[in-house]
């Protein structure tokens, strides 16, 4: 029962931030982070130094 507490207060506390910090703001950063993201994503699939192809 308190994990599903602590889980839904982080979740209040995410919306609460989205709120106050506005669409624009909170859109901005959830592009960041996605972008951020899909960045190491790629970077751990493909690699620098041995590219890896998907099959």
């Amino acid at each position: 029962m308190k994990n599903y507490n602590d889980l839904f207060r982080e979740i209040s506390a995410g919306e609460a931030v989205m709120v106050v910090g506005g669409v624009d703001g909170s859109l901005k950063e959830l592009l960041y982070n996605l972008a951020f993201f899909v960045g190491r994503m790629v970077r751990f699939i493909f690699g620098p130094k041995n590219p890896v192809v998907a099959s």
